[in-house]
């Protein structure tokens, strides 16, 4: 496929509930941009993926060839620290995203790479209940 995903991300929170929403702006090669959402979970479920799908790229047997990017780790906190670790995240999330798209072709357009930043019809219509947190987008 010959769509680009550079992004950036930018934080939410969901209403009467603790989990936070990364908004990602994906802008593709056609000029098209797009904003998805995803949790936490969702960059992490992505990486093991790719950490199984490339083990060689992921530095299994020699961390010097090691090209995949790190993600933050998850992190143990008490619930009033959510929002406060969510926002931590905020730029090694947005450094994962620009240094994932910038693998070589046969890593960052892979299936599991495309799958997670299409756009889903819960980023189309995303539910009302967000609050935005943060106003301002990291850019890369």
């Amino acid at each position: 496929m010959d769509k680009k995903i550079p992004c950036f991300c930018q934080n939410q929170d969901f209403i009467k509930t603790v989990s936070k929403v990364y908004i990602i702006q994906v802008s593709w090669s056609d000029g098209s941009t797009e904003n998805i959402y995803r949790r936490y979970s969702k960059f992490f479920d992505l990486q093991m993926e790719l950490l199984d799908k490339f083990p060689v790229e992921g530095g299994q047997k020699d961390p010097k060839q090691r090209i995949i990017p790190f993600l933050p780790g998850k992190i143990l906190f008490r619930r009033s620290h959510i929002r406060d670790v969510a926002i931590k995240r905020l730029r090694p999330i947005d450094e994962y995203c620009g240094a994932l798209i910038q693998l070589p072709v046969y890593i960052s357009q892979c299936e599991e790479v495309r799958q997670f930043f299409e756009t889903r019809p819960e980023d189309i219509n995303p539910p009302k209940e967000y609050v935005y947190l943060s106003t301002s987008y990291i850019k890369q």
